[in-house]
């Protein structure tokens, strides 16, 4: 699939499929994000949480939607989980939705190869790979439900559109879109700790889709990293937010 945008572009090769990363506008030389996580960052952000995802099997945000989307339960067949990691929400989702087919997809390696691991002991029905939200590997309107795993404050400024875009492809007329990520009052910038070519970016991510797409706003939980309430610190505030797809 090529990029519903204009270039340039640089090609990456994946394990199994091929996957297009816009360059960097301002200096063609240096990395852009994406590249950073493809190639090193994502790799290293697994390392450093492995050990919290096996200690940690209870995710706020997957019970949140599944309790929000219960009655939907019978139409959501198909998941699609960008940012999937190694993979536990997508399977408890895949679960308690009793759904047919569900894909992962996310820049690390590492990440994605312990996903691989683990639902192959398992046996359960649940496809992997590694790329990026801008140039997403399946065809248009193949899904139920598409859970933005907490990583759009990490997408590049230059990308987010075409992210965007990319989301709303996938997802069918009638169908859910689950946003977890930082519940910022206002649009914040930060530089990254972890790699001082990398800037957050915290905002309302909702009203890309609502606003340039027309999705509906079906329900908002806001807590915190450590506890499933409300958090007074705006730095340590995190949401999942459940949107509609208009059918026309």
């Amino acid at each position: 699939m090529l990029p519903d945008s204009k270039g340039p572009f640089q090609i990456h090769l994946g394990k199994s499929q091929i996957y297009f990363v816009p360059m960097n506008s301002e200096n063609s030389l240096s990395p852009s994000q994406s590249e950073i996580f493809l190639a090193t960052e994502g790799d290293a952000w697994f390392q450093r949480n492995a050990d919290s995802f096996h200690s940690n099997p209870v995710f706020h945000s997957v019970d949140f939607i599944l309790k929000t989307l219960d009655p939907f339960k019978e139409e959501i067949r198909c998941l699609v989980e960008i940012g999937c990691g190694p993979g536990y929400k997508l399977e408890k989702l895949f679960e308690g939705f009793r759904a047919n087919n569900g894909f992962g997809i996310d820049p690390s390696a590492l990440a994605i190869s312990s996903a691989r691991e683990r639902v192959g002991a398992s046996q359960v029905d649940l496809d992997f790979q590694v790329g990026i939200s801008s140039s997403l590997p399946f065809p248009p309107c193949v899904a139920d439900l598409v859970f933005l795993g907490f990583f759009l404050y990490l997408v590049p400024r230059e990308e987010i559109s075409l992210t965007v875009s990319e989301i709303d492809r996938i997802l069918k007329p009638g169908g859910f879109l689950a946003i977890e990520d930082f519940d910022a009052p206002v649009s914040i910038q930060n530089p990254y700790k972890h790699d001082e070519r990398i800037v957050t970016y915290k905002d309302d991510y909702s009203k890309y889709l609502i606003n340039d797409f027309g999705y509906h706003l079906i329900e908002k939980h806001s807590y915190s990293h450590q506890f499933n309430f409300f958090a007074a610190d705006p730095q340590e505030r995190v949401a999942t937010t459940i949107l509609f797809k208009p059918l026309k």
